[in-house]
């Protein structure tokens, strides 16, 4: 799974947590437990080439309203595009299509959809 598959899982997962059901929940709540050290790390990554490319003034970073301003924006897209397509060995816990909550919308199976097994 690469680290951008990482955190749109995350981010999906997160998406689903007012979601109701007993199985669902709990599956929501694992894999929120499971990936959160990882969505950490690649927070910090990010942050550290944020430190590496963004510009700074007397040794604060130069801002644009809420966005960084960058010495070499390139650079640092490519560099952090590039992380995000490392890979990562990371072990998920799976819910059956059958245990998924019943209000779950298609654009929430589309975030979680990695976790969901057919019932087949």
């Amino acid at each position: 799974m690469t680290k951008q598959d990482i955190v749109s899982l995350f981010n999906g997962l997160n998406n689903c947590g007012n979601l109701v059901g007993q199985k669902f929940g709990y599956c929501v709540a694992r894999n929120l437990q499971i990936l959160k050290g990882e969505v950490e790390k690649i927070e910090d990554a990010r942050k550290a080439l944020i430190e590496s490319y963004a510009k700074k003034v007397d040794g604060k970073f130069v801002m644009e309203g809420n966005n960084y301003t960058f010495e070499d924006k390139e650079s640092f897209e490519k560099e952090y595009q590039n992380l995000l397509k490392e890979e990562v060995a990371i072990t998920l816990y799976y819910i059956k299509l059958e245990d998924v909550s019943k209000e779950v919308t298609a654009q929430q199976i589309s975030g979680i959809y990695d976790i969901i097994t057919s019932n087949e």
